[in-house]
């Protein structure tokens, strides 16, 4: 999980970002602090620095990875900053985790690629197919065509999150949300519309975060790891079973929807 808010100072669960990535075990780092975005409190250089600093020794001190991942927004302004503290300082590029990048934007995925080829991490927020979106699978077969090291991208679904829409002014108009759903949907069309390998196209959302973040027994199906499964349909690639940590939670006619009831086939 992230501590953190959109803004600096960002909001915290003990009072500072380095407590909480030392005391509190599920605290990988802070996020999503806004850049470049409308809603951002527009952070100085050295506010960045000192956040990502704070993240840096306190992911050392816990064995964490130590992250700020950063809600990117469409502004003129990009990651500028994020280039500069890699110029001017020592802080590693792995500690500065951009998201949204597929969908704000030709400028911004110029700026992604770049990252991807200095070593840095990008996620992609999965289309949603309800809004016709395509940013993400175009800019996935791209990178793809480029040979670029798509270890270094994640795809994730923003589910439940806020999907505001603006007029042309820029008055927003109305909310929706994000759906869970979109993650899955991506894999499907990377799969079964572009041909990809289903090892390629499922690394996004299993074996890329899990590594990157140093989740201990996610993200690969091996011994030892935790037993979460999601079986396919070979033809469609729509789930059939959902197993976590070696429980049934879904099968094709039954979904488990409270602790104590169990499988009823």
């Amino acid at each position: 999980m992230w501590t953190g808010s959109y803004r600096i100072p960002i909001v915290t669960l003990t009072g500072s970002l380095e407590k909480d990535l030392l005391f509190i075990d599920k605290v990988l780092g802070a996020g999503e602090l806004a850049l470049s975005d409308h809603r951002s409190s527009w952070p100085s250089k050295s506010e960045l620095e000192q956040l990502l600093s704070d993240a840096r020794v306190a992911g050392m001190l816990s064995g964490k990875p130590g992250v700020i991942h950063f809600h990117m927004g469409s502004a003129p302004t990009k990651i500028d900053l994020l280039w500069q503290i890699l110029k001017e300082t020592v802080i590693p590029i792995q500690h500065m985790y951009l998201t949204h990048v597929s969908s704000r934007g030709d400028a911004l995925i110029e700026e992604a690629r770049k990252w991807i080829k200095a070593g840095g991490m990008c996620d992609f927020t999965a289309d949603a197919e309800t809004l016709n979106e395509t940013e993400t699978i175009n800019t996935l077969n791209k990178f793809r065509a480029e040979n670029l090291p798509l270890k270094q991208i994640t795809v994730s679904s923003d589910a439940y999150g806020s999907l505001p829409e603006y007029d042309s002014s820029g008055r927003l108009v109305s909310y929706s949300m994000g759906l869970p759903d979109v993650t899955l949907k991506t894999i499907q069309n990377l799969v079964l519309k572009y041909s990809w390998p289903i090892e390629e196209a499922i690394q996004f959302s299993t074996s890329n975060p899990a590594t990157y973040l140093n989740l201990k027994g996610k993200g690969f199906l091996a011994e030892g790891y935790d037993a979460d499964v999601l079986v396919l349909n070979q033809t469609d690639l729509t789930p059939l079973y959902v197993i976590g940590r070696g429980q049934i939670l879904k099968t094709p006619t039954w979904v488990k929807h409270d602790m104590f009831e169990d499988i009823n086939e």
